[in-house]
C-alpha cells in the first residue's frame, strides 16, 4: 500500500474501533461497511501461506481498531450519555445503509427466493442467539480448567463467532455466558491465569471457523452475504427496539422532544446515505 492508503485504510480501523463503543454494534460490520473484512478474513485464514504480509495485514487493523476504541472511548461515552438517540439513529441508519453492498458482494441483478431463505436464516439465527437468558451458564472460581472445561468450549466457539460474523453482538453473548462482568474485571486487574485459557480457546476456534467462511464467501458468496445481511439487519432492529423506539414512545410534545427528533431522523437519513454511498464505491473483490 502506498503512503496515502496507509492514511486510509488505518482511519477505517480507527472508526470501527470507535463504532465497537456502541452497543450493539458489531465490528464486524463496520469492518464490512469500510470495505476491508474481506481482505482481513482471508489474510487470517491464509496467514501461513504468506506470513509476513498476511501477519502485517492482520496486526495493522488490530492496532488501529484498538487505537479507535481507547482514543474515542470518552467522547462516545460522552456522546451516548448525553446524545443517546441521536447517536443510536445514526448508528442503525449507517448499518441499513450497508445493505447496498451486501446485493452488490452477493453480485445479485434480480433476487431469488432463496435469497429471501437465506436471509431469513440469517435473522431467524440471530433471534435465536438473542432469546437465549442471560447468565444460562457460570464460573466457577475454584473449579480450575477442567472444571470450567465445557463454559470454555461453548465460549469459545460462541465467541469466535461473534467475533467473525457481522450483526452478531459479542456483549450479548458474553451476557448469555454470565462472565461479561468478570471477563471485565479480568482485563481491569491484569488477571491472566483465568482470562488466558478462554483467550486461547476463542483464538482455535476463530483459526477453524474463518477457514469454513473463508470457503463460504469463495464458493457460495451469494448465500453467505445473504445470511449475514439477515445478521446485520436483525441487529439495526434489535438496537431500534431497544434504544430509539422507547424514546419515541415517550411522546412528551415538549420543544427539547421535537428537536431530537427532527435531529435524530436528519442524522438517519444522513447515516443512510453516507453508508449506500461508501458501499456502491466498494469494491467487489
Amino acid at each position: 500500500m502506498k503512503k496515502n492508503d496507509y492514511i486510509k485504510e488505518g482511519a477505517k480501523g480507527v472508526l470501527t474501533g470507535a463504532s465497537m463503543l456502541v452497543p450493539g454494534i458489531s465490528g464486524g460490520t463496520m469492518a464490512l461497511i469500510f470495505g476491508y473484512y474481506d481482505r482481513l478474513i482471508s489474510a487470517a485464514a491464509g496467514i501461513f501461506k504468506n506470513f509476513k504480509k498476511n501477519i502485517f495485514t492482520i496486526l495493522f487493523y488490530m492496532i488501529t481498531v484498538a487505537a479507535g476504541f481507547v482514543i474515542f472511548s470518552w467522547p462516545m461515552s460522552f456522546l451516548l450519555e448525553n446524545f443517546s438517540f441521536i447517536m443510536f439513529c445514526f448508528f442503525v441508519g449507517t448499518i441499513i445503509g450497508s445493505l447496498v453492498l451486501f446485493k452488490k458482494k452477493a453480485m445479485i441483478e434480480k433476487f431469488r427466493v432463496s435469497d429471501i431463505i437465506y436471509f431469513l436464516i440469517g435473522v431467524a439465527v440471530s433471534l435465536g442467539i438473542t432469546l437465549i437468558p442471560a447468565d444460562v451458564m457460570a464460573y466457577n472460581a475454584e473449579g480450575g480448567f477442567f472444571g470450567n472445561l465445557i463454559l470454555y468450549v461453548i465460549a469459545g466457539i460462541l465467541l469466535s463467532i461473534a467475533l467473525i460474523l457481522p450483526g452478531i453482538s459479542t456483549s450479548h453473548v458474553l451476557l448469555i455466558l454470565g462472565i461479561q462482568s468478570l471477563i471485565l474485571d479480568w482485563v481491569k486487574t491484569l488477571d491472566i491465569i483465568p482470562l488466558l485459557p478462554f483467550v486461547i480457546i476463542t483464538l482455535i476456534f476463530i483459526f477453524a471457523f474463518i477457514k469454513i467462511l473463508e470457503f463460504a464467501l469463495n464458493k457460495k458468496a451469494r448465500m453467505t452475504y445473504m445470511m449475514i445481511a439477515g445478521f446485520v439487519l436483525f441487529s439495526a432492529a434489535d438496537i431500534t427496539i431497544d434504544n430509539i423506539f422507547p424514546f419515541i414512545a415517550d411522546a412528551s410534545l415538549t420543544s427539547g422532544y421535537i428537536l431530537n427528533m427532527i435531529a435524530g431522523a436528519l442524522i438517519f437519513i444522513l447515516g443512510l446515505l453516507l453508508t449506500a454511498y461508501i458501499s456502491k464505491k466498494a469494491k467487489t473483490d
